[in-house]
């Protein structure tokens, strides 16, 4: 493992109806980002490696057997337990003391992991891929996502990795999702939060 690649957290966004949606779907779309932005900078300084993506895609393989749902249910319960005031975002389910049962929470948690594998069949489409990224970043900045929520589901997403994939997820699994989700946040925070 590398500390200090560890300690830089991806950043990650909490927006009022769609946390984890774009995030998710960023994260397997990196995959193929993270090409992109090696032909556009010419360098691969600061990117995922080939064997970075190809951890994140064997690995994202065992975790959606998992069951997405279930999947995405962890995720959120991780994310505010550890960060409940992100819960007040979302106004379908936020208000809800039981909001781990509410249809709303459940069908989002289902829809954030189903976005992800949709992200995944188009994997070798980076001119459909990056454009999407791109567009999710800029319209989150309309739900009052702040650069600090790119963390908070950075980190939740990876200890959820670590629930799902156990002994699977090794230290050089984490360095990959940590370098890919990196990727992802920068592409999806572009230039939208520059003064």
């Amino acid at each position: 493992a590398h500390p200090s690649r560890l300690t830089r957290l991806p950043r990650v966004m909490v927006d009022q109806s769609t946390l984890v949606i774009g995030t998710l779907v960023a994260l397997v779309a990196a995959v193929a980002a993270y090409k992109y932005l090696q032909q556009a900078h010419g360098s691969s300084n600061g990117l995922p490696t080939t064997r970075q993506a190809q951890l994140v895609t064997s690995t994202w393989e065992k975790v959606k057997t998992l069951g997405p749902q279930d999947v995405g249910v962890l995720l959120f319960q991780n994310l505010f337990a550890k960060h409940p005031e992100g819960l007040g975002l979302f106004k379908k389910f936020g208000g809800d003391k039981d909001w781990v049962n509410n249809p709303a929470f459940r069908a989002h948690a289902l829809n954030v992991v189903t976005h992800v594998d949709t992200a995944i069949s188009l994997l070798g489409d980076l001119d459909t891929l990056v454009p999407v990224l791109q567009k999710l970043g800029n319209s989150h900045i309309e739900y009052g996502v702040k650069p600090e929520h790119y963390d908070w589901v950075g980190e939740a997403f990876l200890t959820t990795l670590g629930q799902g994939l156990k002994e699977d997820f090794t230290p050089e699994v984490k360095d990959a999702y940590i370098a890919v989700y990196g990727t992802v946040a920068s592409v999806m925070m572009g230039d939208n939060y520059k003064k």
